[in-house]
């Protein structure tokens, strides 16, 4: 019973690049990225910065697109 055998594991070593970003308003932007986002670690606060301000939201609107809100209204 320990002849198990799943084929090669693959492990991604080149992370996601922001291909896009866009501002809905002067607090909320979406971020696009090259790949697929991990579910659970994209909705980390600490894991997106603007100018050393964490957003105060994050939400994986898909597979790629983050939607971050913050609590002050964003500069040009």
């Amino acid at each position: 019973m320990d002849d198990f055998e799943f084929g090669d594991i693959f492990k991604d070593k080149i992370g996601p690049e922001i291909e896009m970003v866009r501002c809905f308003d002067k607090k909320e932007i979406h971020v696009q990225f090259s790949e697929p986002i991990d579910l659970v670690f994209s909705e980390f606060l600490i894991n997106y910065q603007l100018s050393g301000v964490e957003p105060i939201n994050v939400s994986l609107e898909a597979d790629s697109l983050v939607h971050l809100t913050f609590d002050s209204k964003l500069d040009n």
